[in-house]
């Protein structure tokens, strides 16, 4: 859908018939068209993949705690395995969609300056 929502934005932006609509259009395009959006967009995703299950099994009535808390417990661990050694698939996942997309990659090796 990204694709698809960008070749739209884009045609607003070209065949807008009111300047309100085309900088909107302009705005939403550069944002996500932009490389925090995107990790942002994988991080979510990751996230809800992993919370998935959970959600489905806690939506059931007939869930007795101790299988809600084991959920609710194995759950807990793959988001922090996520976070100890995740980082590295999500950012080549990251980089490998805004390469297919010419979206500049960030320098994460650079250093940080405070707005």
């Amino acid at each position: 859908m990204f694709s698809a929502t960008c070749t739209v934005l884009i045609n607003i932006i070209d065949n807008g018939t009111a300047y309100s609509q085309r900088g909107d259009a302009d705005a939403a395009y550069e944002a996500i068209t932009s490389y925090e959006f995107v990790f942002i967009l994988h991080l979510m995703k990751e996230l809800m993949e992993i919370t998935n299950d959970l959600c489905q099994a806690l939506q059931c009535q007939s869930q007795d705690i101790i299988n809600a808390m084991n959920l609710v417990s194995s759950t807990k661990a793959l988001i922090q395995e996520l976070r100890d050694n995740g980082w590295d698939s999500l950012l080549t996942k990251v980089n490998s969609f805004c390469e297919a997309r010419s979206i500049d990659i960030l320098d994460m090796n650079a250093p940080h300056v405070a707005r």
